[in-house]
């Protein structure tokens, strides 16, 4: 007897697997983030609607960078200069401190590291975002397939779901 592996199997395990791999990802990035300390001596605001914050440390080179990624940035604490400020950076970026550079930070004063860690994932960049959105596209479609075919309520549930997913992506 083979097992194959149908349509709507299919779509089951991508759907599954897209709703797990991003909250995987922000959970390795959390529990691997290279703790930093350090007096803040001088901060910028950018002008935009959700602000960027570019601060730099005493007795450091590095531009600390966190840009407003989205409408979950505007909750975040602002930094503020001749401060003592604790907060992350990803262990990638730890290698470039010895060369003057902008590096993101993630939960100043160990705050809204959720946050970060979500839009240090999500949002690298545009071609990262618009993969995400649209990958979220076609699981819709492959769920409003997948439930027209066999007419079970999971499908049901799971194109809800990737729909809601879907305008969170586009909101946040």
């Amino acid at each position: 007897m083979t097992t194959r592996i149908t349509f709507n199997h299919f779509t089951l395990i991508l759907t599954l697997f897209f709703w797990l791999y991003i909250p995987f990802k922000v959970i390795n990035l959390y529990q691997s983030l290279v703790p930093r300390k350090g007096f803040i001596e001088s901060v910028e605001k950018s002008g935009n609607r959700i602000p960027s914050y570019y601060f730099k440390l005493k007795n450091d080179n590095n531009t600390y960078v966190n840009n407003g990624n989205g409408t979950l940035s505007l909750f975040k604490q602002e930094p503020k200069p001749n401060l003592h400020c604790t907060f992350s950076t990803s262990p990638d970026e730890v290698n470039l401190s010895q060369i003057p550079t902008e590096i993101f930070y993630i939960g100043l004063n160990e705050q809204n590291k959720l946050i970060d860690c979500y839009y240090y994932v999500v949002r690298k960049g545009l071609f990262t975002h618009l993969t995400t959105i649209l990958f979220s596209f076609i699981l819709i479609v492959l769920n409003i397939i997948a439930y027209n075919r066999s007419k079970k309520k999971l499908y049901w549930y799971c194109f809800v779901i990737c729909l809601l997913q879907f305008f969170l992506f586009m909101l946040l």
